[in-house]
């Protein structure tokens, strides 16, 4: 009897295990977007700073 309940249970521990590691997966990729993202905004910016100071000079 406890040999059967303590399978479903491991059964649902794992499942629940494997959500929460895609969870933390989806959340991992999603951070790496946004890191992404933010340093091509400040890539963007300090490209245009050294168009719009090369366009002065000239």
């Amino acid at each position: 009897m406890t040999s059967g309940l303590d399978k479903s249970v491991k059964r649902k521990n794992d499942k629940w295990l494997k959500d929460v590691l895609s969870h933390l997966c989806s959340i991992q990729i999603s951070l790496k977007i946004v890191e992404v993202m933010i340093l091509s905004s400040n890539f963007k910016k300090e490209t245009e700073k050294q168009f719009v100071g090369s366009f002065r000079r000239a």
